[in-house]
């Protein structure tokens, strides 16, 4: 992802607040369409990847909205005066992972904000920061209590880390919030939920490799392991079991993606050096796939070629890598559609019983980079 001096924010969120001040000033108008992609293009000296992330920015914050054969429409920037704010207590908040470093989390939340809209229903967001970190935990249980104290009654959460808040989470729940959980569920709490198949999409992904011969296959996921991950894990032994191939827990590896690289290149280094090296990696995210991908380029091993590689979300790292991601596919839209759909119903009814369970179903996208002769195909249809 392209970035700004030192690499700390990515550049398609400075685009964003570049496009939010023109709109402000007066540029661009409510009902007005933005300049075609191109344009913006050359006007931020950036990427087209940069400017549809940036774009998408606008829209998850109501600012914009995408019309089918159209282009994209101006809806206006919101006010944000004390007045405004203080009008949302009591409607809804939405507690995520800081888009920033975790992208995936912006498409959850268009799909959150599209139906709250038509439930003309209006959400606090609440930035939690970075996934899969303590750090995250702790911002996010502020978070949690700063909304209780504001009378919010409905959370639509997506836990930043596996130990989070515990406590507070019960507090808040004995005290009449309804709580729905997406992607990863908390142990010991119990509530409404949504999220895939991850059984299923890591078993579909290890079978897909399994069928093309490979029988030495790894699996690099994170040193954290939140249910969601635990699930892929599952999914790949349950793979391995019905092709009658013996699981090898050296061949799982965890390493952090997005924070330190070289942990990626310490996993590969563990997986190379084994006696009978894997021939195929199945990655428990994209993120990981396109940094495995790019260790192995370093060192000269190919993708396909040398090392098939599948990974699973199906984003933009996918997308846009230099070799395309065969991956397993999360309706990201839909988890939050589903999760403002819950929240709707247990706001409206308290007596509805016991916590709702939504798993929705992933399929996988072939592309080029676990070498299936029909990737090539299938990858124009699909991208």
């Amino acid at each position: 992802m392209p970035t700004n001096v030192k690499g700390r924010r990515p550049l398609y969120l400075d685009v964003a607040d570049a496009l939010k001040t023109q709109i402000e000033e007066g540029r661009y108008r409510v009902g007005d369409y933005m300049p075609p992609e191109r344009e913006l293009v050359t006007e931020f000296a950036c990427s087209r990847a940069t400017i549809r992330l940036a774009i998408d920015m606008l829209i998850s914050q109501e600012i914009a909205e995408r019309r089918p054969k159209r282009g994209v429409v101006i809806h206006g920037v919101p006010s944000t005066g004390r007045g405004e704010i203080a009008q949302l207590s009591g409607t809804v908040s939405i507690i995520f992972p800081s888009a920033n470093w975790h992208i995936n989390s912006m498409r959850v939340l268009n799909g959150c904000q599209s139906s709250l809209y038509q439930n003309s229903t209006y959400a606090i967001v609440c930035d939690s920061g970075y996934l899969n970190l303590p750090e995250g935990m702790h911002k996010e249980v502020e978070h949690l209590e700063s909304m209780m104290a504001k009378g919010v009654k409905g959370i639509i959460f997506w836990p930043a880390y596996q130990q989070s808040g515990l406590d507070v989470f019960l507090r808040a729940q004995a005290a009449g919030v309804s709580i729905v959980l997406v992607d990863r569920q908390i142990p010991g709490f119990d509530c409404d939920f949504v999220g895939v198949d991850n059984v299923d999409g890591a078993y579909q992904a290890t079978m897909h490799l399994i069928s093309h011969g490979h029988k030495r296959i790894a699996h690099v996921t994170h040193p954290a392991l939140p249910t969601s991950l635990t699930q892929r894990i599952e999914g790949y032994r349950k793979a391995l079991e019905e092709a009658g191939i013996e699981y090898d827990e050296r061949m799982v590896v965890g390493a952090w993606a997005h924070s330190d690289m070289e942990q990626i290149g310490a996993a590969l280094k563990q997986l190379l050096s084994l006696d009978n090296p894997p021939t195929a990696i199945f990655c428990a995210t994209d993120q990981i796939a396109s940094a495995v991908i790019g260790r192995l380029h370093n060192i000269g091993i190919a993708v396909p070629g040398d090392m098939a590689i599948v990974g699973f979300d199906d984003d933009f790292y996918a997308k846009l890598s230099p070799i395309p991601i065969t991956t397993v596919e999360q309706p990201f839209e839909t988890i939050g559609q589903e999760a403002v759909r819950l929240l709707m119903s247990r706001l409206r009814d308290k007596t509805l019983g016991p916590p709702k369970k939504v798993i929705l179903p992933v399929k996988i996208i072939l592309r080029q980079s676990c070498g299936s002769p029909d990737a090539h195909l299938k990858l124009e249809v699909r991208s």
